[in-house]
Formats: C-alpha cells, structure tokens, sequence
C-alpha cells in the first residue's frame, strides 16, 4: 500500500521528561518501587502543576547505574 503525496508521517516525538506512569510502563518498575526511588533521591523529578516528571537524563542514568 503506497502512501500518498497528501498523507503525513508522523514525526518521531522527542521526549523531555516521563510521567510516572510512563516510566513504569517503560522501564517496567513497579510505580510503588519509583515513589521510594524519589523519595529517597536516587531518582530525580521535577513539578509541573499538579504532575510530578521524570528527566530522560535522570532515566537514563538510573539505567545506566
């Protein structure tokens, strides 16, 4: 099936942060696990509003820990 001239591919989205519940899924890690990474500092967050993110950077070092 031949995509036409008219159609758009969507355009890979580049992530900055991750809620929470995006990093569970992604990392597989239980969510009660992360709430004790942040609360005890191995893992770092931010507040926008009302929702608590999660840095790419502060994910991938945890990885790579």
């Amino acid at each position: 099936m031949a995509i036409r001239a008219t159609e758009r591919q969507p355009e890979p989205s580049i992530r900055a942060a991750y809620t929470i519940e995006e990093f569970c899924e992604a990392y597989r890690i239980h969510r009660e696990t992360v709430r004790r990474m942040i609360n005890s500092g191995k893992l770092k967050t931010f507040k926008i509003g009302r929702r608590r993110l999660i840095p790419v950077e502060a994910a991938e070092a945890l990885k790579a820990a």
